[in-house]
C-alpha cells in the first residue's frame, strides 16, 4: 500500500549525465493579507499571472467548489501571511501550477539519483524525472515518484517565477556527441 510523503514535487530533466533544469511545481495559492477575502485573494492572483500564457489557474467556480469540500467560506478572510490553497494539484499538465526554477539550488545527490532513475530504463538518455523532497538542497528522504521519457519542455522554459532553461539544445547536443562517437 502507498503512502502518502508530504513535501516538495520536484521536476528535474536529465539528459545522458547531466540535469540542466529543474522546477518545483506548486499549488495556486493564496496569501492573507488579514482584510481581503478568499474570492478578493483568488482575483488579485489571477490579476498577476494574467501576463503569463502558459498558466491556466483555476477559475473562481472551481476554487469555490474546492474550498466549499474543506468547509471553507470564499468570504473567509484570511490572517496575515496565511496560506491557502486555491488548487488541490502540482500535476504535471501544462500550467496547471507554479512553477519555480531551482536548477541552481538542487543538491547534486538529488541530481545523480534522477540520473540513475533514468537509467533504469535500458536505452533512454533523456526524460523527466519526479521526486518527491522536503529540500530542494537536501536528499534526505527523497523518493521517485515518476519518469517521463516524453516530458514536456514548457515548464522549463516558461517558469512561472526564474530562470528558462532550454532542454531541447541540451539534448541536440547530446545527439551530436553521441553521434560523434
Amino acid at each position: 500500500m502507498e503512502q502518502h510523503k508530504p513535501g516538495l514535487d520536484l521536476r528535474l530533466y536529465v539528459v545522458g549525465e547531466e540535469v540542466p533544469a529543474a522546477v518545483v511545481r506548486l499549488p495556486f495559492y493564496a496569501v492573507g493579507d488579514g482584510q481581503s477575502t478568499l474570492l478578493e485573494l483568488h482575483e488579485n492572483l489571477m490579476d498577476e499571472l494574467e501576463a503569463d500564457a502558459y498558466l491556466t489557474p483555476p477559475s473562481a467556480e472551481q476554487t469555490q467548489s474546492l474550498l466549499a469540500r474543506w468547509d471553507i467560506s470564499a468570504s473567509h478572510v484570511p490572517g496575515v501571511g496565511e496560506i491557502v490553497p486555491l488548487s488541490e494539484t502540482t500535476s504535471a499538465a501544462p500550467g496547471s501550477a507554479i512553477t519555480v526554477d531551482v536548477a541552481q539550488l538542487v543538491a547534486p545527490e538529488l541530481k545523480q539519483l534522477a540520473v540513475d532513475a533514468m537509467w533504469a530504463f535500458p536505452g533512454l538518455s533523456a526524460a523527466g524525472v519526479d521526486l518527491r523532497v522536503h529540500d530542494v538542497s537536501e536528499p534526505e528522504d527523497s523518493v521517485i515518484t515518476g519518469v517521463d521519457p516524453a516530458a514536456d519542455f514548457s515548464e522549463f522554459r516558461y517558469p512561472t517565477y526564474g530562470k528558462y532553461r532550454r532542454v531541447s539544445l541540451d539534448i541536440i547536443r547530446h545527439m551530436v556527441l553521441k553521434a560523434g562517437q
